[in-house]
């Protein structure tokens, strides 16, 4: 996990390294048709040795569990580490834009893979996958790729990492993972997957947003790899 802010996207994964010990101290983003809001929840952490496709031999590091305390049953979507964390990262009811139980708004016209996030005031954010064909000079990136593009407050920004790294294949539901108003500042937010068989989840926080920025890399956790450098068993399956 990197950034200022700590999270787990899925329960029951493996991490390398010791990174936690057992706790109360995480909170559960939680939604369903009607909202999202942040629950108390706690990690249990075993320590547990993973052997990769290609590793001579295992890596050491920790089984991650989560339950919560209670709480609202409602579909989890990510573990956030609350202590130490931002002081706006405490329970209660968050303004949510979209959820994984919400429909996904998207573009007229068939085989459209772009995402419209509707935000107060009648305005909108829109997300864009776009094809780069060819990397740009001095990258280390070989052939075409595709960048996912957030466009929102009359700016344009690309996002970090790319989509379907080991696939070339991306859907709007699996990118977009959750919109709204995390940090509380009136602006939007998104949790972004760029997993393709391994890679990141990404925050994106507007509190976090440099000047010309419409959002700033809050946080990443990294996904535990599917058995190798793109092959095994893929993560849209």
């Amino acid at each position: 996990m990197q950034g200022s802010v700590k999270f787990v996207f899925g329960n029951d994964v493996w991490q390398p390294r010791r990174q936690f010990k057992s706790d109360n101290d995480w909170l559960a983003l939680a939604c369903d048709a009607k909202g999202c809001l942040l629950e108390p929840a706690s990690l249990s952490v075993k320590q547990e040795s993973l052997q990769g496709h290609y590793d001579d031999k295992p890596t050491s590091g920790q089984l991650f569990s989560f339950r919560r305390s209670g709480g609202s049953g409602k579909p989890v979507v990510a573990w956030f580490r609350a202590a130490p964390g931002p002081g706006w990262l405490k329970p209660g009811n968050v303004v949510t834009y979209y959820s994984p139980q919400h429909p996904l708004k998207q573009p007229a016209g068939r085989g459209s893979l772009e995402v419209i996030v509707d935000l107060p005031n009648g305005e909108s954010a829109l997300l864009v996958p776009m094809l780069r064909l060819a990397p740009p000079p001095g990258s280390s990136d070989e052939g075409r790729s595709y960048h996912l593009q957030l466009r929102a407050q009359g700016r344009r920004q690309m996002l970090l990492e790319k989509l379907g790294i080991c696939t070339e294949t991306f859907y709007p539901r699996k990118y977009l993972l959750w919109a709204g108003d995390l940090d509380r500042d009136g602006k939007p937010d998104f949790l972004v997957s760029f997993i393709d068989q391994d890679g990141p989840v990404h925050l994106y926080l507007s509190s976090a947003a440099k000047p010309g920025q419409i959002v700033g890399l809050a946080g990443a956790y990294i996904s535990p790899p599917w058995g190798g450098e793109c092959d095994g068993a893929g993560a849209w399956e």
